[in-house]
């Protein structure tokens, strides 16, 4: 009786990933008639749940206008409620009937139950796919090792914004206009707001491509040894993550401290991506180890996505890569795609020493896409409830890491391309890239409106080219010749220093300062012909340029060949440094 309600209440089974031997692939599990037709009927009875449950506000008032709120269609509704719980839970005991006389899933719960157990080998539970929920958390937000961290709060501050609004106007006007606005954006993002920016996190998209993420899922697990794993994050989300290690596999490199599989990269998914079909897919086809991770509310990650859920999300990942994978954050590349660059953009200010970040198809500030995606007549409402509640802004972000950085602008990004698909002078990621090197070496943009002007419009005339070819002559057009450009930055950098912002440029003219620019754009961005969703080929995820490795320590060899000193690369003109 204890085993039969035991299985009645336990988890669904979909697949055993491996039998033994171990080199035998996984099946689908195999339920008996009896569980197989119970279940049947109990997921239509589900279904039903949820139709009435989403039309609530539908039913509701038609019963109402026709009477039936009363005491008697009360009683009434009670005996039925009543019937319909002796069903259910008759259902669910004839369902543990039959899988308490089917071997494989007794098995299966046995296995389940020692896991949960302290210290218990975690692998076991890894042979089977099953209902989440009953999966054992593997490792909290709290178990890991304390690291220094910069402190980051969810950019949406309710308070903050009213009194802001109080100290520029009165009293009157805060109760007129602030108050209603703030409480009417308040409804709109947790309303619709946040399923818009994160449509995975629906229902409906979820149940849609859930076959295509239990394939994909399974194929990780079984042709590349995938590691499943539940994490509990800070404010109670369980995070679903997968990961591939490569470090036991062998390459060309010269040194273990070489090889690839010893550097994590850590995918950030898309505001619609999953890890089970999403970009974990180019770092493994390169060769590293990766850790894939679902958003909260995306697949079988619980919660709902948010800022501040997920800060807390890419915390309690980037603490269990350290702690219990054992990488660290030297060694842990950050790769976020679309609208998971804020999540990897937080993991590197909450965690700065990671080896570097690269972003794909992103932006620099959200408030742009989602007035262009509204009517134009609720513009100021959509950015005040940016602001308030989904203040993802790439651009300030990046102002508080100061590690390698690369960037991918993608030449028909339909999402990115503000002004249609293949208008890439529209691009997101073009702000982006300007904001980023204005922060990280504002000399070069000018003291003055009119140097920055003549500065940003050559790195616009870049940008605005459609390909490589068009790039490539227009820097030849503005005399672009790396080995100078290197050479300037190295004398600089070594008789100042190489923390951002780096000061270059106080006695440049301003054509070595556009120069500068264009060859710090073309080593900082490059580009993919291609729209929004396709993956990245691996042959794109490249190192990050950085300054003191690639134009300090990865000089030597070239200085000694050439037989130059650095200072021959340019010459003093009128006072200034010309290259």
């Amino acid at each position: 009786m204890g085993n039969t309600l035991k299985c009645a209440f336990g988890p669904t089974l979909y697949r055993i990933h491996h039998n033994l031997p171990l080199s035998e692939l996984g099946r689908n599990y195999l339920p008996n008639a009896v569980e197989e037709n119970t279940d049947k009927i109990l997921g239509i009875i589900s279904t039903v749940k949820n139709v009435l449950y989403y039309t609530v506000p539908v039913w509701s008032v038609m019963l109402y206008r026709r009477g039936y709120f009363t005491i008697a269609y009360g009683t009434d509704l009670m005996k039925y409620s009543l019937w319909f719980a002796c069903i259910y839970y008759g259902l669910l005991f004839i369902r543990g009937f039959g899988r308490s006389n089917n071997q494989e899933y007794v098995d299966f719960l046995s296995v389940l139950e020692n896991s949960k157990v302290s210290g218990a080998d975690p692998t076991k539970k890894r042979m089977y796919d099953f209902t989440f929920s009953h999966w054992p958390v593997d490792f909290r937000w709290d178990e890991g090792v304390e690291v220094k961290k910069t402190l980051v709060t969810p950019p949406y501050h309710i308070t903050g914004r009213l009194r802001k609004i109080s100290q520029n106007n009165s009293i009157a006007s805060l109760l007129i206009k602030g108050l209603p606005c703030e409480f009417l954006s308040y409804l709109i993002s947790h309303g619709f707001g946040l399923s818009m920016v994160y449509p995975g996190s629906t229902a409906i998209l979820n149940s849609i491509i859930r076959t295509a993420l239990d394939d994909g899922r399974n194929k990780m697990v079984e042709n590349s040894k995938g590691k499943r794993a539940k994490l509990l994050s800070r404010d109670g989300n369980h995070i679903d993550t997968m990961f591939v290690d490569r470090r036991q596999e062998e390459d060309d490199s010269p040194s273990v401290s070489a090889r690839l599989g010893d550097i994590l990269v850590i995918g950030c998914e898309g505001n619609a991506g999953f890890y089970e079909v999403g970009v974990m897919i180019t770092p493994l086809e390169v060769g590293y180890s990766v850790l894939g991770w679902n958003h909260p509310g995306f697949g079988c990650s619980t919660g709902s996505p948010s800022p501040a859920a997920e800060i807390n999300a890419i915390d309690v990942v980037m603490q269990y890569a350290i702690t219990k994978l054992g990488f660290q954050p030297e060694n842990i590349i950050l790769f976020g795609w679309s609208i998971g660059a804020f999540s990897a953009l937080n993991g590197a200010v909450l965690y700065p020493d990671v080896r570097s970040v690269f972003l794909d198809a992103t932006f620099d500030d959200i408030v742009p896409l989602a007035v262009k995606a509204m009517p134009p007549a609720f513009e100021n409402i959509v950015k005040n409830t940016i602001r308030s509640y989904i203040n993802l802004h790439h651009s300030d972000l990046l102002q508080k890491y100061n590690g390698p950085v690369h960037f991918v602008r993608r030449q028909m990004d339909e999402v990115m391309n503000k002004e249609g698909q293949r208008v890439v002078s529209s691009n997101c990621g073009n702000a982006l890239l300007y904001k980023f090197l204005k922060y990280r070496f504002p000399v070069l943009f000018g003291k003055n409106e009119e140097d920055n002007y003549q500065i940003k419009a050559a790195l616009d005339s870049w940008l605005d080219r459609d390909d490589d070819v068009m790039r490539m002559s227009l820097m030849s057009s503005y005399e672009v010749i790396d080995q100078r450009c290197e050479s300037m930055l190295r004398s600089y950098v070594e008789k100042h220093s190489s923390d951002y912002p780096i000061m270059i440029g106080e006695d440049l003219s301003l054509e070595a300062k556009q120069r500068l620019v264009l060859y710090l754009a073309a080593k900082h961005m490059s580009h993919f012909e291609s729209s929004h969703c396709p993956p990245l080929p691996g042959a794109m995820f490249i190192k990050p340029w950085n300054v003191v490795e690639d134009i300090i320590q990865g000089s030597c060899d070239s200085k000694e060949s050439s037989g130059c000193d650095s200072s021959d690369d340019f010459e003093i003109i009128n006072g200034q440094n010309k290259l």
